[in-house]
């Protein structure tokens, strides 16, 4: 997949891009690639639905409130095995 991307934006206050709609998308994206890999979460398939519940719920964590997606992010993938 290398090249595939030609520009990468960001938009911290939402107003350039509708953020839900371009999320879901990329949580089916992920879903699918994970799937794809043979990762299965504890009870079932990976799914967009379940990526975004997962995320919510770490962020949601009083040890994580204050910090950066990036590590958010992180901690979210050890909830799956693969």
């Amino acid at each position: 997949m290398a090249g595939a991307y030609r520009a990468l934006s960001f938009d911290g206050d939402g107003t350039l891009w509708d953020f839900e709609t371009a999320m879901s998308l990329a949580l089916e994206d992920a879903a699918r690639l994970l799937r794809a890999s043979g990762a299965r979460r504890p009870d079932g398939p990976v799914t967009a639905r379940w990526l975004r519940e997962v995320r919510d719920s770490v962020a949601r964590l009083d040890a994580y409130r204050a910090d950066s997606t990036s590590r958010i992010r992180r901690s979210t993938t050890s909830c799956w095995s693969g």
